[in-house]
């Protein structure tokens, strides 16, 4: 009979064990932080705030901001590598996505998405991408604009673009490029302007259909 107990107690063990090693570790903090994030949006919860080009740059936003000549390498490929960088706050998981937020000084929000890898012994989530925004844009906000005009009207309608252009302008410049890009993220998909570094004026405008807005809850959106 005590063998028999002995084998059953060894059995729980090895099970108990295999959660552990599911569980421990990163794998607590990221369900911690979901499970306070439940019922809450960023506001109730976020309360450090960063500078947006500092996370952009090091986040790498290739996935929603590629430059056509320029191939940029992610610094960070996992919920892990992001939270060593910029220690995550704020979880929220819809299906197989999850992300984050973060607050900015210049204002608005990045968001940072990623995918669910379901790995059955060592839950963790890769990196999918970011955006910053500091206002819901709908596609009909930039319908007026046209080629020509200078890029301070895309301004106008989405002062997050002000950190975009500055950084990507300077990538371009440092690349020997005359021409950069701005990219504006709407309810319906992303606007991309290719302009003139001299002139400031808008030289192309292309359109590219993407959901992100649907991967993010309503109450996390920015807010006028």
């Amino acid at each position: 009979m005590k063998k028999y107990i002995v084998i059953l107690l060894v059995s729980i063990m090895i099970v108990f064990g295999i959660g552990l090693i599911k569980n421990n570790g990163e794998v607590s903090w990221k369900d911690d932080i979901l499970n306070k994030s439940y019922h809450k949006n960023y506001r109730d919860v976020v309360s450090t705030v960063y500078n947006a080009e500092d996370i952009l740059m090091d986040l790498n936003t290739k996935f929603i901001l590629y430059l056509p000549y320029l191939t940029l390498s992610s610094q960070a490929s996992t919920i892990e590598d992001i939270n060593k960088l910029y220690p995550v706050e704020y979880l929220r998981k819809i299906d197989d996505l999850i992300y984050t937020v973060y607050k900015t000084e210049q204002g608005g929000n990045i968001y940072v998405m990623f995918l669910d890898s379901n790995n059955d012994l060592c839950e963790t989530y890769s990196f999918a991408g970011c955006a910053y925004m500091s206002k819901c844009c709908t596609k009909a906000d930039f319908a007026q604009l046209e080629i020509s005009n200078d890029i301070s009207k895309i301004y106008e309608i989405e002062p997050a673009t002000i950190v975009y252009s500055s950084m990507y302008e300077n990538i371009s410049k440092e690349a020997g490029k005359s021409d950069s890009y701005i990219r504006v993220l709407t309810n319906e998909g992303m606007y991309a302007f290719k302009y003139d570094i001299n002139t400031r004026k808008i030289k192309s405008i292309d359109f590219m259909e993407l959901n992100w807005f649907d991967c993010i809850l309503q109450g996390d959106l920015p807010k006028e």
